[in-house]
């Protein structure tokens, strides 16, 4: 791996700093959110020294690594989540700035009571993250119609514990810690009507866009080709939260049987989802508020087998 320019030799970052950047980028990239390094107090992201792009990092393993180097040459820098489907990020973020963009945003049905991740920003804003639907069409729009809103849906947003004129924070019991991928909202269909509007598109039908407060909303329909895998992968990272491993495999299977059209997924790809939501630790059966069964435990003759 390359190795950037160093700037600031002599100023060393504290370990408890690298170690906040490294936990919330692992947390983020393990659900599946590309996310950013970027540069110190500000909002402009490092370059990739290798190919002079955005340093985009997908694997929770890359994390430590890239953050570490980055830290050796600078004094500090922060953190951001890639947004949009354009962007392979399975979120999208509603900024608000000030007064209009607040009083929109609740007239639109934009509120941090739902399953959502809400963050106070540096300059004394607010993000509100919801669940960036495959299905959607949309593109970046600041400050629409002259309200203090921005709609990032093909960029970046700074999240904790990035600091600009103070430090981001996400509210408690609306983090990504709290609240996991496979329960977030779709955005109110609102929201995506006046989003589509403005883009001057006709706008989304009334329940067309799903607002249930988890995936189970992607069951009541068929599942077609070009959003299977996607559709799936939130499917089985909700029932993560409610039941173990062999049960979630089985019950995935049903669903990618009955609904994905015009064939399921073939076996391997069915497989790679299962692994990918079991691959690291998230809320769920052992601690996730609302589980309802008990913990799952092998029997001693599986363990030894």
């Amino acid at each position: 791996m390359a190795i950037i320019e160093k700037r600031n030799p002599d100023v060393k970052p504290t370990q408890s700093r690298i170690d906040d950047l490294v936990t919330a980028g692992e947390l983020l990239t393990s659900q599946g959110i590309p996310i950013l390094p970027i540069k110190p107090r500000g909002k402009a992201p490092f370059l990739n020294p290798a190919n002079g792009s955005w340093w985009i990092i997908e694997d929770p393993e890359d994390v430590a690594v890239v953050f570490r180097q980055v830290l050796t040459a600078q004094r500090d820098c922060n953190l951001a989540m890639v947004c949009g489907r354009s962007k392979g990020s399975p979120v999208l973020v509603i900024d608000i700035d000030g007064p209009s963009g607040l009083a929109k945003a609740r007239e639109l049905g934009v509120t941090s009571g739902g399953n959502c991740w809400v963050q106070r920003t540096g300059g004394g804003g607010w993000h509100i993250v919801y669940f960036a639907d495959a299905a959607l069409e949309l593109r970046r729009h600041v400050k629409p119609q002259g309200v203090d809103l921005d709609l990032i849906v093909d960029g970046y947003a700074l999240v904790e514990p990035s600091v600009t004129e103070k430090p981001y924070r996400w509210q408690q019991g609306h983090g990504p810690g709290d609240i996991g991928l496979a329960e977030v909202d779709s955005p109110p269909t609102a929201l995506m009507e006046w989003w589509q509007e403005i883009q001057g598109k006709e706008p989304v039908a009334a329940g067309e866009v799903p607002r249930a407060h988890s995936a189970c909303s992607w069951l009541k329909n068929p599942i077609p080709q070009g959003s299977r895998n996607d559709t799936l992968t939130r499917v089985a990272g909700w029932l993560r939260l409610y039941h173990p491993e062999p049960v979630v495999a089985l019950l995935l299977e049903c669903v990618n049987q009955a609904l994905c059209t015009p064939n399921p997924l073939p076996p391997k790809e069915l497989e790679a989802i299962i692994k990918s939501v079991y691959k690291y630790p998230q809320p769920g059966v052992n601690g996730h508020p609302r589980a309802v069964v008990p913990m799952f435990v092998r029997a001693p003759e599986d363990i030894h087998a």
